[in-house]
């Protein structure tokens, strides 16, 4: 079956690149739906992860019009640890550090730094093919997978990665720009919001923190758009709304009232007692190793292919840990490259406090773009920050299927979109085309 599906994926980006290369957000779509099926049915990223990212960055390098020198900066100190790495540490350990953990922040910039096509076109469309592939692989995992979480629940997983809702959280921006683009349009408003009420479900059925996390972080500004502050949507409109939403607030209080199990079902639904399983004493151990291993390391790290293994502080560390209840001793012991679950664990492992800086100013950056970009528009700008911060979050607890590639690939290319639209709409002796109807809070 893994040929079979290598062979097909192959195909099928093939044919993307070729029939839609001037729909860069649409195409980036189908790349992410492709992955993810590879997935459902190998759960393994060894072979497809490779495939996807090779297929997505020759998507988005073709299109570059220039390189910033802040980008070069970026590209030489990833640049240095990558090549280090594949010449005197373990090779395949430091291409799956650079690829999973770190491409994930370095494709903003590439993002940024490449044009826009003039012909690209995002529709609601787009998201019901997403919304509808999310379910078929929802459905299939239903029928298929045995997994039970911690809180009893069947986790939609293959092989322990998480399928579901990584579609729902990586389309999230294209959500947010649609529905502000459409600002006022009372039937693409609500359809969007049933739409991303439908990848709720898919998401929480993932059993992912993170992925639940993100998503709620992001929505409250749509909801509180969509629910409270909706005049331009007509009097009736915003008035139903409101009563919708008084409904669902008074049967919840009254399920919370009546039911005293209720809240503790939903509390468990969402995993929210659930502990840090062994996130807990990976965290521990790198930090106790940090504390105690040599300056150099403190200061730059093991590298992205280094054997933390090899460092008694480390083996101290890890056995400490072990005698609390950790398991999976080998892997931590013996394999090289980034062992965690938390990001930025394995960024102060493999780049110490350089590596957390560099990282730190990059994010900087991203946050500073955002506000340049949707400046005009408070709550729009607001729901793109706060998918970076439930982004940064996520990744504290794991990285989805597919390495927070797509995620930031659509962040980017939907600000560089809005950046085109408001150029265009601000430049002289056009006509000012309406891209979305601004408002302050």
């Amino acid at each position: 079956m893994l040929i079979g599906i290598v062979v097909a994926s192959i195909i099928a980006y093939l044919t993307a690149l070729v029939t839609i290369r001037e729909k860069q957000i649409y195409q980036q779509i189908v790349f992410l739906l492709i992955y993810i099926i590879g997935m459902t049915f190998i759960g393994e990223m060894d072979i497809l992860l490779p495939i996807y990212f090779l297929v997505s960055f020759f998507s988005i390098v073709i299109n570059m019009n220039k390189i910033s020198y802040v980008s070069i900066v970026i590209y030489a100190f990833f640049g240095c640890y990558l090549i280090f790495g594949l010449l005197f540490q373990n090779t395949i350990a430091t291409c799956v550090s650079f690829i999973a953990k770190y491409w994930q922040f370095i494709v903003f910039f590439i993002v940024i730094d490449s044009k826009v096509n003039l012909k690209v076109d995002v529709k609601i469309r787009q998201l019901q093919i997403a919304l509808l592939v999310e379910t078929l692989l929802g459905v299939y995992l239903l029928l298929t997978n045995s997994e039970v979480g911690d809180n009893g629940m069947i986790r939609l997983v293959s092989n322990s990665q998480p399928i579901t809702g990584n579609i729902a959280v990586a389309v999230l921006p294209v959500s947010v720009y649609l529905y502000f683009k459409n600002k006022g349009n009372h039937r693409t408003e609500t359809q969007i919001i049933f739409i991303e009420l439908g990848f709720l479900f898919w998401i929480i059925m993932s059993g992912t923190r993170g992925y639940t996390l993100l998503f709620f972080l992001v929505m409250i500004p749509i909801f509180y758009d969509y629910f409270i502050r909706n005049r331009r949507s007509g009097r009736n409109a915003a008035h139903t709304r409101f009563m919708i939403l008084a409904f669902v607030c008074w049967m919840f209080l009254l399920l919370v009232i009546l039911i005293p199990s209720f809240s503790g079902q939903i509390v468990s639904i969402l995993r929210l007692s659930d502990s840090g399983g062994i996130r807990s004493y990976e965290n521990a151990a790198e930090w106790q190793f940090f504390w105690n291993a040599p300056w150099g390391v403190k200061l730059f790290g093991i590298g992205m292919g280094g054997t933390p293994g090899r460092y008694g502080a480390y083996v101290d560390a890890i056995t400490a840990q072990i005698a609390k209840g950790m398991w999976n001793q080998e892997v931590y012991l013996y394999e090289a490259g980034s062992p965690y679950h938390n990001f930025f664990a394995n960024l102060i492992l493999n780049m110490g406090l350089l590596g957390l800086i560099v990282i730190s100013i990059m994010n900087i950056l991203i946050w500073k773009k955002t506000g340049q970009i949707c400046g005009q528009n408070a709550t729009e700008k607001w729901a793109f920050h706060l998918y970076h911060i439930g982004f940064l979050l996520m990744n504290w607890f794991r990285w989805p299927a597919e390495c927070g590639i797509a995620e930031i690939v659509f962040y980017g290319l939907l600000l560089k979109l809005i950046e085109r639209e408001n150029q265009n709409n601000s430049a002289p002796n056009k006509p000012n085309k309406k891209r979305r109807m601004r408002e302050p809070l």
